[in-house]
């Protein structure tokens, strides 16, 4: 029995000034004899920066994020790195499938592009010049029988529209919502615009991103969380 404790890493966005979020951050005072409380209201999307897609996100008829089961957003992971492709490249069956042999039915799933290392996430080019995932790579991964997959990159094309003024719509439009219309209908949640893939060592660890317990959303705000340590690398 080892007495190292696990290693934590964040791999969340931290919510901050931001020109696509634009969260709001409202400060309150209020004086007692002792001290002023220091109070912040807070504004942000429920799909702005590191986050959890509910069903109820692309299908009227979906759970929100509430009625999801807690083990949803915990348990055991593992990555799959894509990080040399680079800019503006899809990520096909044919780039995933090689990769993946050591992915287990159950994973929580985490894609490392490192496309916040090229691109820092408050500029626009980290939305711009994203790598995506495919249809057929979004098939692909429909094919592992996964509990859920996190991102550190905007994983479907369409992301980029509104900022990307010579964006050319793909002929067929699945291609451009690829994990939105394969996998959330599958059951497979979507944990988005994650970063810090690259701090893990381990091949197998924990992850955990547990939302905001807020009734009938389609999403939430996520601190997501991987954990390292002995006994957790075969999990």
């Amino acid at each position: 029995m080892t007495d190292t404790p696990p290693r934590l890493i964040d791999l969340s966005m931290p919510i901050e000034e931001h020109w696509r979020f634009r969260p709001t951050f409202q400060p309150k005072y209020t004086p007692r004899p002792q001290f002023t409380f220091h109070t912040t209201q807070i504004g942000i999307s429920s799909h702005g920066f590191s986050h959890v897609d509910a069903p109820l996100h692309n299908d009227p008829e979906g759970i929100s994020v509430d009625e999801i089961e807690l083990e949803h957003f915990y348990g055991p992971a593992s990555l799959v790195d894509v990080s040399d492709l680079g800019d503006n490249k899809p990520i096909g069956c044919e780039v995933l499938e090689p990769r993946s042999g050591h992915v287990r039915a159950g994973d929580i799933l985490l894609i490392r592009s490192d496309q916040e290392s090229r691109h820092p996430t408050t500029t626009k080019d980290y939305w711009t010049t994203s790598p995506w995932i495919s249809l057929s790579g979004a098939q692909y991964l429909a094919t592992l029988d996964l509990k859920a997959v996190a991102f550190d990159f905007p994983q479907d094309r369409s992301i980029r529209v509104e900022y990307d003024p010579d964006h050319v719509p793909a002929e067929d439009p699945d291609e451009d919502e690829a994990c939105h219309v394969t996998l959330l209908p599958r059951g497979v949640l979507q944990f988005e615009y994650l970063q810090n893939f690259s701090a893990i060592i381990q091949p197998r660890f924990l992850f955990m991103g547990f939302p905001l317990r807020l009734k009938g959303v389609d999403g939430s705000p996520v601190r997501a969380v991987a954990l390292e340590g002995e006994g957790l690398d075969d999990c």
